[in-house]
């Protein structure tokens, strides 16, 4: 409650002169369904300002037998799991890019799943893309980082289509790929030189502090959020 009273105090602070928008990068709630109810009625609801979330690995009903049924409470409850929209004239993406397999929900959150975008999702990425102009800024949001890992190793290589959406968004004037779940605060950009120097990675703490103190993470960054001013 803490955390949503000071996003509310914020965002209150912030909309005196300009638009102010919330996106949540995912696990939102810990495998527990019952929990998006408890998020909307005490959180978003209240906030006082738009919210865009982002499937995460904890979001998927465990008893799913399909990738598709994994994510039907989230898009039930929420919103679907792969969107754009424009505000201003950046163009924001949401994708799910968790591929969860069958037989892997005996542990919480999907474990054994693999990152990346399906052929489907892939194929809509593409098309959501041949609409923008490539003048444009993007941002595109994700729970598992797309491109550049905290330990300095490219995602995007071992990323099914990974190579494919690094190759789509290299021709964009600028790009942000933001992500969450590894639960370290992480930015990065690369090399002007090389054919991504447009893309600009960033990877947001959790919101909710490390286990069992939440407070600060390992690393010593702070609980929190991140509060982006867009011109």
């Amino acid at each position: 409650e803490d955390l949503y009273r000071d996003m509310r105090e914020k965002g209150a602070e912030i909309q005196r002169d300009r638009p102010c928008y919330g996106v949540f990068l995912g696990d939102i709630v810990h495998g527990d369904m019952d929990l998006f109810d408890t998020f909307i009625s005490n959180g978003t609801s209240k906030m006082g300002f738009p919210n865009f979330c982002v499937l995460g690995n904890h979001d998927v009903y465990l008893k799913a037998t399909s990738d598709e049924e994994g994510r039907g409470v989230f898009e039930e409850k929420l919103c679907p799991v792969n969107y754009s929209f424009n505000i201003g004239k950046v163009h924001h993406i949401v994708v799910d890019n968790i591929i969860l397999t069958v037989g892997d929900r005996g542990i919480l959150g999907g474990g054994g799943s693999a990152y990346g975008l399906t052929d489907d999702i892939w194929q809509w990425l593409k098309e959501d893309l041949s609409y923008v102009d490539k003048s444009c800024a993007v941002m595109i949001y994700s729970h598992q980082p797309m491109f550049m890992s905290e330990s300095g190793n490219d995602c995007y290589p071992k990323a099914k289509h990974g190579q494919h959406y690094a190759s789509a968004l290299s021709k964009f004037a600028e790009v942000h790929a933001w992500a969450g779940h590894i639960h370290h605060m992480f930015n990065y950009t690369y090399d002007s030189d090389r054919a991504m120097g447009n893309i600009n990675v960033h990877t947001v703490v959790r919101s909710t502090g490390d286990f069992p103190t939440n407070e600060y993470i390992a690393n010593g960054t702070p609980r929190g959020y991140v509060v982006v001013d867009v011109d």
